[in-house]
């Protein structure tokens, strides 16, 4: 799957002007440790993604770790601004979801929609913009789980798998 992506990517002649301070890239290191433990198969699709588009691993990896979780550190240095927020009510016996997804420009465009149809399980559409992990989906049950963004405070963040994954 990720050299798949990695072929989209390369066709449409995206690039990922990433940037990270210190404190990300420390961060990412640890939390991609992490995922390599507990789902090896993100990380596989990962470095099938950076071996097609020929992009360092370690920092691609780090960058992804750090999505839902540091990005939004300004220290003017990081080109993303993150803050999307998500909400669901009820009225009138009827269930409404509310998205906003404040997109970094740079992945607009390759931002998606994929509908997953295991053979065992449950179908399900993720929405992403940030490609291998989701943001947001709903299954054919109508289950909707989403990401919101709450900026943490950087001493208590500690690594782990950000909610993206």
């Amino acid at each position: 799957m990720g050299r798949k992506m990695g072929d989209i990517f390369r066709q449409g002649n995206v690039k990922f002007p990433i940037k990270l301070d210190a404190f990300q890239v420390k961060h990412g290191r640890e939390c991609g440790k992490l995922l390599k433990k507990h789902f090896p198969e993100a990380v596989d699709e990962i470095k099938g993604v950076t071996d097609t588009i020929e992009y360092d691993n370690e920092l691609f990896t780090s960058w992804m770790m750090c999505m839902g979780s540091c990005l939004d550190i300004n220290n003017g240095n990081c080109v993303e601004i993150r803050g999307c927020t998500a909400f669901s009510f009820t009225q009138k016996g009827r269930i409404y979801h509310g998205r906003d997804n404040d997109l970094p420009p740079f992945l607009k465009k390759i931002s998606k929609s994929v509908y997953y149809r295991p053979q065992n399980g449950n179908s399900f559409i993720l929405n992403t913009s940030s490609f291998i992990n989701g943001e947001e989906g709903i299954s054919n049950y109508g289950l909707v789980v989403a990401m919101t963004y709450v900026l943490p405070k950087l001493d208590e963040i500690k690594p782990g798998i950000n909610s993206v994954f």
